[in-house]
């Protein structure tokens, strides 16, 4: 398929890059390999150029495809900031009474999930759960989420982030506990998971990390399965309140190409393995 992002990132891509390489690749493996899109990442993964020729069709796709977005992009985005945030934003109090803010939220979060046994959301227990009860005991016992080329991924985000120089806040959800027990998701690997997602973030500098992963059973926490709701919502905004209204020190991020490594998409997160790890590829 091809998209407007796609084009205008392939256009600027660097074939001396790795980390512009694997996106190619990743591309290349997500889309096919047929078609223009494909064509122009396969030369990108393998350390070519793209031509001259190769440049004008995609501007020609991409100015297509941009007047296309703008097109329909008009007949359904409204300034809603405009007319439903601005008018409120003087309605809202200076200074925020968080544990009253949390107590209202978990009354709020009992008379909205007064419907199921997970605590969560009501119209999404009835769209999403309730018609497949027979089947959750035990469904997820087998999930792994250690080992997955997603870790690369997210390492090209973050040296995106690193060209922008942005400042960034990540959030672990936490799983909800009535669900994961339920499910019999191993919660250890999961909690193995979020480690090795902070290590990966503070390895490179990306140290503001709001880790929930343990925060699950909370009253009023989860709206869902695995995102946060009501009690959850109040927490973060008291967490990231100082970063949003306090000036920041500049960060400093340092990428190493090592986190899009095979070795370490399927990297087994101990302490022993972790250690071996910094040595091999940080602590240089």
């Amino acid at each position: 398929m091809v998209t407007y992002a796609n084009l205008v990132w392939l256009k600027q891509a660097n074939p001396n890059s790795p980390y512009d390489r694997y996106t190619a690749k990743r591309l290349v493996k997500l889309l096919g390999s047929e078609g223009s899109v494909a064509n122009y990442a396969k030369k990108i993964a393998d350390g070519k150029s793209l031509s001259s020729w190769d440049r004008t069709h995609i501007d020609v796709e991409s100015t297509l495809l941009k007047h296309e977005d703008d097109l329909f992009s008009g007949w359904f985005l409204k300034d809603n900031y405009a007319k439903r945030i601005q008018p409120r934003i003087k309605k809202l109090p200076k200074h925020y009474d968080y544990q009253a803010l949390t107590k209202e939220a978990i009354s709020d979060a009992k008379h909205s999930s007064n419907n199921n046994q997970f605590g969560i959301l009501n119209q999404f227990y009835n769209k999403r759960v309730k018609g497949h009860l027979k089947g959750l005991p035990g469904s997820q016992k087998h999930y792994n989420y250690l080992k997955s080329p997603e870790y690369a991924d997210l390492e090209v985000v973050l040296d995106q982030f690193k060209k922008t120089n942005t400042n960034v806040v990540f959030m672990i959800t936490p799983v909800n506990v009535k669900w994961e027990k339920m499910t019999g998701l191993p919660m250890s690997m999961y909690y193995q998971t979020a480690d090795k997602i902070k290590y990966q973030l503070r390895s490179q500098g990306f140290n503001n990390i709001v880790d929930y992963s343990h925060d699950g059973g909370k009253p009023g926490f989860m709206e869902d399965t695995i995102h946060i709701g009501w009690a959850g919502w109040v927490n973060f905004d008291h967490r990231i309140a100082p970063f949003l209204e306090q000036k920041q020190p500049q960060p400093h991020y340092h990428m190493n190409k090592a986190f899009l490594s095979k070795q370490w998409q399927n990297l087994d997160p101990t302490t022993t393995n972790l250690n071996q790890f910094t040595k091999k590829h940080l602590d240089k």
